[in-house]
């Protein structure tokens, strides 16, 4: 998880004259191509952009990743 702020705000509250952008977060998730459609579906469903939390997902394609890997279950 990542930390990000938040830009779809119409007007950013103020404090003293200085704008406070809405914190988010940004969540990673590495998968197997084939449960991507489901992983994403699964998101939006609990927490896409007409629910409270406004989450949109996307994908991109990964060739390589260090530091971890996949474990069958």
């Amino acid at each position: 998880m990542l930390h990000g702020k938040g830009t779809g705000a119409k007007a950013d509250p103020k404090f003293h004259n200085i704008s406070i952008a809405e914190e988010k977060e940004v969540i990673l998730i590495v998968s197997k191509t084939e449960e991507k459609s489901e992983i994403m579906r699964s998101i939006l469903k609990k927490a896409g952009p007409d629910t409270p939390a406004k989450a949109i997902a996307f994908s991109l394609p990964t060739s390589e990743v260090a530091g971890f890997g996949f474990f069958d279950s």
